[in-house]
């Protein structure tokens, strides 16, 4: 008896119904792209389901990015862990052995980041804010008296018991303080601010024509010791000042900006290499099961 063949055809048909139902959903996931119109109608269910519902998709992924995924405390762990530290103590140790070799003048490699015009702008505003200052704060000093009284000081201490105290009496030591005191507050007022500025401008360029090497080696720290103090430093920054930081920085608003951003094409892309062997298998098991209801209706 031969075998009728056309049993097969439920399940065959009720396969291949399962697989191109799951194919065509899936498919209208993403297409099509942009909606379709026939006149002025839109057709029904275009775009897809994907692209029609893009800002919410990327609302809903932001959100979930930088509120669950992506949290304060999940930085905070990531940023102190043991490995990390590891890597800023490695980095600043290459930055220092780099430095102690660099033959370059401060100057130069300030130059180099920025054009000559500004160091120049840089150092001579330096100069003036810092010859400012000490031209100022001798002046509140009071130089004159300070130096007035020690001399009266030492007068009176080196002539006491001798016949040079019957001549310096206590009157003429206060004339010649009071006479230090004016000539030199004079002086300074006169000449003290464009002495400190020469003073002053003379050390600065002094300093910006050092190496870096030299200067490096003007510190009296060792490797290790830079190392711990970049470590504590870093673990203080990162402990009392990043979730302050973490604040400022809207994750999910980044998150959602960008994929409103990305084409649609490109989203469609990403969201395959990620679920393409998941969504095949959506697609497979369509016609598994309608293989399977096919086979039941059999018996039916």
């Amino acid at each position: 008896m031969a075998f009728d063949f056309t049993v097969l055809a439920g399940p065959v048909i009720g396969a291949a119904i399962g697989y191109f139902t799951n194919y065509i959903a899936v498919k209208m996931l993403f297409r099509p792209l942009y909606p379709v119109y026939i006149g002025k109608w839109q057709l029904p269910f275009t775009p897809g389901i994907i692209p029609k519902g893009r800002g919410r998709l990327a609302k809903a992924v932001g959100e979930a990015v930088g509120e669950v995924l992506l949290t304060k405390k999940d930085f905070e762990q990531l940023f102190l862990s043991e490995q990390m530290q590891a890597t800023v103590k490695h980095q600043v140790s290459i930055f220092y052995q780099k430095g102690a070799e660099n033959q370059n003048t401060i100057k130069d490699t300030a130059i180099q980041l920025a054009n000559p015009e500004k160091v120049e702008q840089f150092l001579s505003k330096t100069t003036d804010t810092v010859g400012e200052l000490l031209y100022r704060k001798i002046c509140e000093m009071d130089l004159g008296s300070i130096v007035g009284e020690k001399v009266a000081e030492i007068v009176r201490q080196k002539t006491q018991g001798t016949l040079l105290a019957m001549m310096l009496n206590d009157k003429m030591i206060t004339g010649i303080e009071q006479m230090i005191k004016k000539e030199l507050n004079q002086y300074v007022i006169e000449h003290g601010e464009a002495l400190i500025y020469s003073k002053t401008k003379e050390e600065i360029y002094h300093f910006a024509d050092k190496t870096i090497a030299e200067v490096i080696e003007g510190f009296p720290v060792t490797e290790e010791e830079i190392e711990q103090f970049a470590g504590t430093l870093y673990q203080r920054i990162v402990t009392d000042y990043f979730g302050t930081i973490m604040e400022h920085i809207p994750i999910s608003q980044i998150v959602e900006e960008k994929i409103q951003m990305m084409d649609i094409k490109e989203i469609e892309k990403l969201t395959l290499s990620v679920m393409g062997k998941e969504l095949h298998s959506i697609v497979s098991l369509g016609a598994l099961i309608g293989l399977f209801i096919g086979c039941i209706n059999l018996f039916f």
